[in-house]
């Protein structure tokens, strides 16, 4: 099923999920896109109430994602147009090789339960951040490579990696080999409170593999006296009588 980056955020975010997830299941039962049945013939299929179902339908009319016709028939717009042109992040991510030019494919089947599709949705969107990240690390690699006098080994020119410098403007202009991005940070590149990404879909990206991840303590350098008025910065937690944070790392990022 192809999904853009663009309407799977929308997807995903939790004022809109349990109806999108009906239109993904709608889109997977009508691939051709029209849905002639009933919202209680609809509420069989998928095993739930008639009502659960119209307000769920309500709500993808609203989102502009189906059109119900003079008949009573549905049709369900389409979520990747052909013709929708690339953004200039894209267009540079496709360029060095961490994108593909083509329209993407979220592979999704019936069988799948909500938990699993909402991990792929959503892993198309993190992933496509990750990727954004990665092409950040490499051209400040580079740039400090050029810094000490050495050979640049991820771009063609030292002329193009300064431009890249300029347009992009680090505000770190360290790399950071790994990948480490905060929760708060992907909640907010997935349009969701960091409590439901932590809740609800940073877990299944691990139980259903489709953005690995891996989670290290970092112990933080607090006196005492600041951890008992409450000093912390966000996220961070009291064991022990130490005061510690979490990273996650992301690994073997998939590509588009």
């Amino acid at each position: 099923m192809q999904i853009s980056v663009k309407i799977a955020t929308e997807g995903i975010q939790k004022p809109n999920r349990r109806a999108f997830l009906l239109l993904v299941r709608l889109k997977m039962a009508f691939p051709h896109g029209w849905v002639s049945k009933t919202p209680a013939e609809i509420g069989v299929m998928f095993g739930l109430s008639e009502s659960t179902i119209r307000r769920r339908l309500h709500k993808l009319e609203k989102l502009g994602f189906i059109r119900k016709q003079p008949s009573g028939a549905f049709v369900m717009s389409n979520l990747n147009p052909k013709k929708r042109p690339w953004s200039p992040r894209e267009k540079a991510l496709i360029r060095f090789g961490l994108m593909k030019p083509k329209l993407s494919t979220v592979k999704l089947r019936p069988e799948m339960c909500d938990e699993e599709i909402l991990a792929h949705l959503s892993s198309k969107v993190g992933g496509k951040y990750c990727r954004e990240c990665d092409f950040m690390y490499k051209v400040k690699k580079d740039n400090d490579s050029m810094r000490r006098g050495g050979k640049i080994q991820s771009f063609k020119s030292e002329g193009l990696v300064h431009r890249l410098m300029r347009k992009y403007q680090p505000v770190n202009e360290s790399p950071n080999k790994k990948i480490v991005i905060s929760d708060s940070k992907m909640a907010a590149r997935l349009g969701v409170t960091v409590q439901d990404f932590r809740r609800n879909i940073k877990p299944f990206w691990r139980v259903y593999g489709t953005l690995n991840w891996t989670g290290t303590l970092v112990q933080l350098r607090m006196c005492k006296e600041e951890m008992r008025y409450g000093n912390f910065p966000s996220g961070a937690f009291v064991h022990k009588a130490n005061a510690y944070t979490h990273t996650t790392q992301y690994i073997n990022l998939p590509k588009l």
